[in-house]
């Protein structure tokens, strides 16, 4: 049958496991009470309709591991949660999780098929901090893989909830390349981010443009449309050799592992250019250079700081390509733009305001057919180390996430994809 354990007032937690045989079941208890707490000193406590037993290091000491049976469960707690076993028992059914109606609307706004879940009720300390009312994460597990999704009913300003709500959009899939790794979508209303659209432009850029006077919601948020969409592909020859790079991008250029290729559609494709025109001016501020340039025949601003190119973009119309290496936005200008609209959705993204996919057989693959100049001298050894590596998790195929939200609660879905044969 099922098992359970709850985190009490003071941080104590008490298991309750399903008994077939609770003579055996007391000897392992206490064979575990002996080894572990060396507590092997049986005793009892009475209590109301219940008989604690309890294990402790002598005779008349307090005790280290207590539990009781009933209905065929034992509860079982160590130390001070001993003392909630018998209140537990006799707890009623309305003052139980059985009548929580925050978490049965939680577990019906849920897939049904879970083999775990995991609730944090309303008073917990543990959401003292967070603007939500409950937190609920249920596990399915299949010869598919392994799925988490997470149910949190919003108590903040209601408004927050508009950057995850879904919107109508249109698929730009085609004009993403074939070799790409890692895919993020954007399908909720740009201009609802301008909350934390600093936190995600981070620190030194937002200074800039406040600097600057320039409006992101305004002149960027206000202008792109929903379903905005980046790529990133593993570069042709990444510098294998340097081991994992820095996370600093003063000293280290991200594109000379990972390419970037994006497209973003826009309300007016002529104010692109002029805010591009904006950016341009403040992007000293930031540490970076952005020149406009004419590639192919048409206007686009070239990016670059001192760790090499930075991102590049070229307004098309409606369309904003934004790329780096310079290469990648050539390969989305060459797409054809009516093909690019008819190529369907992968069935590994989620249908969520923020949605990512991650194909590790695509990035292994990628791996393996690198030139060898990117792994050095003595690189030999490096790739065949980590191609055995990529060989031991071959069952991994992708990962999964996405968030939204769903009556007024925030929703995360993250999936590891396998590849097990089913039995």
């Amino acid at each position: 049958r099922g098992m359970g354990a709850v985190m009490v007032t003071g941080g104590e937690v008490v298991l309750a496991l399903p008994v077939g045989d609770e003579a055996k079941f007391h000897l392992f208890l206490e064979r575990i009470s002996t080894q572990r707490l060396g507590a092997g000193a049986s005793g009892e406590i009475k209590a109301p309709e219940v008989t604690i037993k309890t294990f402790a290091a002598q005779a008349g000491q307090a005790p280290k591991l207590g539990y009781l049976v009933k209905n065929g469960f034992a509860l079982i707690a160590t130390y001070k949660g001993i003392a909630s076993l018998a209140p537990l028992v006799g707890l009623a059914e309305a003052d139980s999780l059985m009548t929580d109606e925050v978490l049965k609307k939680s577990l019906l706004r849920l897939p049904a098929e879970k083999v775990l879940f995991g609730f944090v009720p309303y008073g917990s300390p543990v959401l003292k901090r967070y603007p939500v009312t409950s937190v609920l994460a249920t596990v399915r597990l299949s010869t598919t893989g392994l799925a988490v999704a997470v149910d949190a009913p919003w108590s903040g300003d209601s408004s927050a909830l508009s950057m995850l709500a879904l919107k109508p959009s249109t698929s730009l899939f085609g004009y993403l390349p074939k070799d790409a790794f890692l895919t993020l979508r954007y399908q909720g209303d740009p201009a609802t981010l301008a909350p934390v659209v600093n936190d995600l432009l981070g620190p030194a850029v937002s200074k800039a443009f406040e600097q600057g006077s320039f409006d992101v919601k305004t002149e960027v948020l206000d202008v792109v449309k929903p379903g905005a969409i980046l790529a990133l592909s593993l570069a042709e020859k990444p510098p294998m050799d340097r081991g994992m790079p820095k996370l600093d991008l003063r000293t280290t250029n991200p594109f000379s592992y990972a390419h970037l290729s994006g497209v973003a559609l826009v309300n007016s494709g002529d104010k692109v250019m002029p805010t591009l025109e904006k950016i341009a001016a403040v992007a000293p501020k930031f540490g970076a250079t952005m020149a406009k340039v004419d590639r192919n025949g048409t206007p686009m601003y070239f990016t670059t700081y001192a760790a090499g190119e930075g991102v590049h973009f070229a307004p098309r119309g409606d369309l904003v390509f934004f790329g780096s290496p310079v290469g990648r936005i050539d390969q989305l200008e060459a797409l054809d733009p009516k093909a690019a609209g008819e190529v369907p959705v992968p069935a590994s993204l989620g249908n969520d305001a923020v949605s990512l996919a991650v194909d590790l057989t695509k990035l292994a693959t990628s791996v393996r057919e690198l030139p060898s100049s990117s792994w050095g001298i003595g690189g030999f050894a490096i790739k065949a180390t980590t191609v055995r590596w990529l060989d031991a998790t071959d069952d991994l195929k992708a990962i999964t996430a996405s968030v939204g939200v769903k009556e007024q609660s925030i929703q995360v879905n993250v999936a590891l994809v396998l590849g097990a044969q089913a039995p």
